[in-house]
Protein backbone atom coordinates (compact mmCIF):
# COMPACT_ATOMS: atom_id res chain seq x y z
CA UNK A 1 0.00 0.00 0.00
CA UNK A 2 1.01 2.94 -1.26
CA UNK A 3 1.05 6.27 1.41
CA UNK A 4 0.70 9.32 -0.32
CA UNK A 5 2.64 12.42 0.62
CA UNK A 6 0.41 14.56 1.39
CA UNK A 7 1.56 18.66 1.22
CA UNK A 8 0.22 21.44 2.80
CA UNK A 9 0.68 24.95 1.80
CA UNK A 10 -0.29 27.40 3.99
CA UNK A 11 0.53 30.80 2.18
CA UNK A 12 -2.32 31.45 1.63
CA UNK A 13 -3.77 31.13 5.22
CA UNK A 14 -0.96 33.07 5.94
CA UNK A 15 -1.69 36.01 3.67
CA UNK A 16 -5.37 35.91 5.32
CA UNK A 17 -4.02 36.21 9.26
CA UNK A 18 -1.35 38.77 7.62
CA UNK A 19 -4.07 41.50 6.34
CA UNK A 20 -6.40 40.65 8.92
CA UNK A 21 -3.77 41.35 11.16
CA UNK A 22 -2.82 44.32 9.21
CA UNK A 23 -6.41 45.70 9.45
CA UNK A 24 -6.84 44.70 13.07
CA UNK A 25 -3.12 47.02 13.81
CA UNK A 26 -4.64 49.85 11.51
CA UNK A 27 -7.72 49.79 13.12
CA UNK A 28 -6.13 49.77 16.23
CA UNK A 29 -3.85 52.69 15.40
CA UNK A 30 -7.38 54.44 14.13
CA UNK A 31 -9.01 53.78 17.56
CA UNK A 32 -6.01 55.01 19.38
CA UNK A 33 -6.31 58.06 17.27
CA UNK A 34 -9.84 58.88 17.81
CA UNK A 35 -9.22 58.42 21.49
CA UNK A 36 -6.22 60.82 21.69
CA UNK A 37 -8.06 63.37 19.58
CA UNK A 38 -11.32 62.80 21.93
CA UNK A 39 -9.14 63.12 24.98
CA UNK A 40 -7.50 66.21 23.35
CA UNK A 41 -11.03 67.82 22.91
CA UNK A 42 -12.49 66.66 26.51
CA UNK A 43 -9.08 68.18 28.01
CA UNK A 44 -9.84 71.29 26.02
CA UNK A 45 -13.27 71.59 27.05
CA UNK A 46 -12.76 70.53 30.88
CA UNK A 47 -9.83 73.41 30.44
CA UNK A 48 -12.25 75.79 29.12
CA UNK A 49 -14.91 74.98 32.14
CA UNK A 50 -12.04 75.47 34.34
CA UNK A 51 -11.54 78.82 32.81
CA UNK A 52 -14.85 80.02 32.87
CA UNK A 53 -15.37 78.36 36.28
CA UNK A 54 -12.34 80.70 37.54
CA UNK A 55 -13.66 83.92 35.44
CA UNK A 56 -17.37 83.03 37.10
CA UNK A 57 -15.24 83.18 41.10
CA UNK A 58 -13.32 86.35 39.99
CA UNK A 59 -16.72 87.90 38.61
CA UNK A 60 -18.52 86.70 41.40
CA UNK A 61 -15.69 87.88 44.37
CA UNK A 62 -15.66 91.29 42.38
CA UNK A 63 -19.28 91.55 42.89
CA UNK A 64 -18.99 90.81 46.40
CA UNK A 65 -16.52 93.33 47.19
CA UNK A 66 -18.37 95.71 45.43
CA UNK A 67 -21.78 95.11 47.34
CA UNK A 68 -19.41 95.33 50.63
CA UNK A 69 -18.46 98.39 49.45
CA UNK A 70 -22.05 99.44 48.77
CA UNK A 71 -23.03 97.96 52.17
CA UNK A 72 -20.02 99.74 53.61
CA UNK A 73 -21.53 102.79 52.00
CA UNK A 74 -25.01 102.45 53.67
CA UNK A 75 -24.05 101.56 57.27
CA UNK A 76 -21.63 104.77 57.07
CA UNK A 77 -24.43 106.58 55.28
CA UNK A 78 -25.12 110.33 57.49
CA UNK A 79 -27.30 108.99 60.37
CA UNK A 80 -29.41 112.16 59.66
CA UNK A 81 -30.17 110.46 56.72
CA UNK A 82 -31.36 107.93 57.83
CA UNK A 83 -33.31 109.81 60.92
CA UNK A 84 -34.69 111.81 58.60
CA UNK A 85 -36.44 108.80 56.29
CA UNK A 86 -37.63 107.01 59.28
CA UNK A 87 -39.56 110.11 60.65
CA UNK A 88 -41.08 110.82 57.18
CA UNK A 89 -42.33 107.18 56.75
CA UNK A 90 -43.78 107.63 60.21
CA UNK A 91 -45.49 110.56 58.89
CA UNK A 92 -46.40 109.63 55.93
CA UNK A 93 -48.13 106.06 56.82
CA UNK A 94 -49.88 108.08 59.89
CA UNK A 95 -47.58 106.17 62.56
CA UNK A 96 -46.21 109.72 64.15
CA UNK A 97 -47.23 110.60 67.66
CA UNK A 98 -50.58 112.63 67.62
CA UNK A 99 -51.61 114.94 70.64
CA UNK A 100 -54.86 115.69 70.80
CA UNK A 101 -56.21 118.75 72.89
CA UNK A 102 -59.65 118.19 74.79
CA UNK A 103 -60.83 121.50 77.03
CA UNK A 104 -64.29 121.24 79.57
CA UNK A 105 -64.40 124.16 81.35
CA UNK A 106 -60.91 125.32 83.02
CA UNK A 107 -59.44 121.97 82.59
CA UNK A 108 -57.91 120.07 80.18
CA UNK A 109 -56.79 117.08 79.08
CA UNK A 110 -54.09 115.95 76.28
CA UNK A 111 -54.33 112.72 74.65
CA UNK A 112 -51.30 111.37 72.94
CA UNK A 113 -51.73 108.69 70.25
CA UNK A 114 -49.87 106.77 68.43
CA UNK A 115 -50.87 103.88 65.71
CA UNK A 116 -49.53 101.16 65.50
CA UNK A 117 -47.61 100.49 62.52
CA UNK A 118 -48.20 96.47 62.17
CA UNK A 119 -52.05 96.44 63.84
CA UNK A 120 -53.49 99.80 62.20
CA UNK A 121 -54.79 100.41 65.66
CA UNK A 122 -54.49 103.39 67.73
CA UNK A 123 -53.00 103.09 70.94
CA UNK A 124 -53.01 105.88 73.85
CA UNK A 125 -50.12 106.61 74.63
CA UNK A 126 -50.90 109.03 77.65
CA UNK A 127 -53.44 111.51 79.01
CA UNK A 128 -52.11 114.72 80.27
CA UNK A 129 -54.07 117.00 82.40
CA UNK A 130 -53.03 120.45 83.14
CA UNK A 131 -51.77 119.46 86.75
CA UNK A 132 -48.99 117.61 85.55
CA UNK A 133 -45.43 118.19 84.32
CA UNK A 134 -46.28 118.20 80.43
CA UNK A 135 -42.46 118.12 79.30
CA UNK A 136 -41.28 115.26 81.59
CA UNK A 137 -44.67 113.08 80.85
CA UNK A 138 -43.85 113.54 77.22
CA UNK A 139 -40.18 112.61 77.34
CA UNK A 140 -41.33 109.69 79.49
CA UNK A 141 -43.65 108.50 76.59
CA UNK A 142 -40.67 109.11 73.94
CA UNK A 143 -38.42 106.72 76.33
CA UNK A 144 -40.77 104.55 76.36
CA UNK A 145 -41.15 104.57 72.42
CA UNK A 146 -37.71 104.11 72.41
CA UNK A 147 -36.89 107.39 70.67
CA UNK A 148 -33.61 108.46 70.91
CA UNK A 149 -32.82 112.22 71.35
CA UNK A 150 -30.90 112.51 67.68
CA UNK A 151 -34.43 110.73 66.22
CA UNK A 152 -36.28 112.46 63.94
CA UNK A 153 -39.76 113.07 65.86
CA UNK A 154 -43.10 114.34 64.18
CA UNK A 155 -45.40 115.32 66.63
CA UNK A 156 -48.44 116.65 65.00
CA UNK A 157 -50.32 118.50 67.75
CA UNK A 158 -54.17 119.10 67.42
CA UNK A 159 -56.59 121.59 68.99
CA UNK A 160 -59.69 123.36 68.80
CA UNK A 161 -59.04 127.35 68.74
CA UNK A 162 -62.80 128.08 69.17
CA UNK A 163 -63.29 125.81 72.28
CA UNK A 164 -63.08 127.37 76.22
CA UNK A 165 -60.03 127.41 78.28
CA UNK A 166 -57.99 126.31 74.33
CA UNK A 167 -55.84 129.93 74.81
CA UNK A 168 -54.56 128.93 78.36
CA UNK A 169 -54.08 125.24 77.50
CA UNK A 170 -52.04 126.47 74.41
CA UNK A 171 -50.01 128.47 75.90
CA UNK A 172 -48.69 125.35 78.58
CA UNK A 173 -48.18 123.11 76.27
CA UNK A 174 -46.46 125.43 73.73
CA UNK A 175 -43.84 125.61 76.55
CA UNK A 176 -43.97 122.40 77.41
CA UNK A 177 -43.15 121.13 73.92
CA UNK A 178 -39.97 124.01 73.90
CA UNK A 179 -38.54 122.29 76.84
CA UNK A 180 -38.89 118.83 75.37
CA UNK A 181 -36.64 119.96 72.11
CA UNK A 182 -33.73 121.17 74.76
CA UNK A 183 -33.39 117.23 74.97
CA UNK A 184 -34.56 116.20 71.77
CA UNK A 185 -33.01 118.66 69.10
CA UNK A 186 -35.15 117.09 66.27
CA UNK A 187 -38.48 117.23 67.94
CA UNK A 188 -40.57 118.87 64.99
CA UNK A 189 -44.43 119.61 66.44
CA UNK A 190 -46.85 120.38 63.81
CA UNK A 191 -50.15 122.17 64.92
CA UNK A 192 -54.03 121.88 63.06
CA UNK A 193 -56.61 124.40 64.75
CA UNK A 194 -59.71 122.01 64.04
CA UNK A 195 -61.58 125.37 64.30
CA UNK A 196 -59.99 126.31 60.93
CA UNK A 197 -61.18 123.25 59.24
CA UNK A 198 -64.34 123.56 60.41
CA UNK A 199 -65.23 127.09 59.48
CA UNK A 200 -64.44 126.44 56.05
Amino acid sequence: MKIREIILDFTSLLDVIMIILFFFILFSHFETEEMKQQYEEDYQAMEAVSEAAAEASEAAEQKSAELDNQLQMIAGMDSDSANNLQALMEFSRGTNLKAYLKTKGNSWTLEIQKKNEQTQETEILGRLTDTDNISLEIKKILYLKEYEPEDRIMFAFIYNGDAPGTDEAYEQISKALTEVRWEYKHFYCSETDTSILESE
